[in-house]
């Protein structure tokens, strides 16, 4: 339970009882005593009030300090008058003046829509060599690409002996080597044979690295994989 004090109101001087929590903060009795006590006393008995000058119709008015830091215009009318008025710049793209809203001359740069999508295709791209043909090409910084067209990319690939998984299943495809599953012998439906890779490594692309199954095979092996979970029950389904 918490204890109660018992004080004397600093208003009306009469005796009342508050928490000791309360010790410190209470000094009135009630609430009415509070704003009887509080009524017309300034809000701001230390002048720490400054004079500032509108920048609209340039007459002086005061701010409290904590207001003065913000404060520009003296009162509604002139914030409207003062946000309104608009000045000339230059845009970036066309050197073509223009008129934008004071708040905005220090960020506005196009003065048009037709002026920032020019920017936006030029102004962020920037001149490259291709690795392969060395043919140079405009992209976008923001981008690593290294190549000026995707037949560079494959080209370099097949010179160095690296084929990509969609050439060699579209090479094994037209030699007409996907019939049939390697392990079960399945065949009905050859479109939804898979290609799987021996030592797990899709960049592994040789033709001794890739083996031809069928989904139930390409699911047991890869189940078998530890990161998959190791399963007791496929040592019993290979060994049949």
């Amino acid at each position: 339970m918490p204890k109660y004090l018992s004080r004397n109101c600093n208003y009306c001087n009469k005796i009342y009882l508050h928490k000791e929590s309360q010790l410190k903060r209470t000094k009135y009795c009630s609430k009415s005593c509070s704003a009887k006590a509080l009524k017309g006393r300034k809000r701001n008995p230390k002048g720490e009030n400054k004079t500032l000058i509108c920048l609209c119709c340039n007459k002086s008015f005061e701010r409290t300090a904590s207001r003065a830091v913000y404060a520009k215009y003296c009162s509604k009318s002139c914030t409207s008058k003062g946000t309104s008025q608009k000045s000339q710049i230059i845009c970036h793209i066309c050197s073509s003046p223009f008129e934008v809203i004071n708040h905005r001359k220090n960020t506005a740069k196009y003065c048009s829509n037709k002026c920032r999508l020019i920017q936006r295709r030029t102004g962020f791209k920037e001149e490259r060599k291709c690795i392969y043909c060395k043919a140079t090409f405009s992209v976008p910084k923001s981008r690593k690409k290294k190549y000026c067209s995707l037949q560079c990319f494959h080209k370099e690939k097949i010179d160095k002996g690296q084929v990509s998984f969609s050439a060699a299943r579209a090479s094994l495809k037209k030699s007409g080597l996907i019939k049939k599953c390697e392990r079960c012998g399945y065949g009905d439906h050859t479109h939804i044979l898979g290609i799987h890779h021996k030592d797990r490594d899709r960049k592994n692309n040789d033709r001794s690295n890739l083996e031809i199954l069928c989904p139930n095979c390409h699911s047991l092996e890869h189940n078998h994989h530890i990161c998959h979970g190791y399963s007791h029950n496929y040592e019993k389904i290979k060994n049949k």
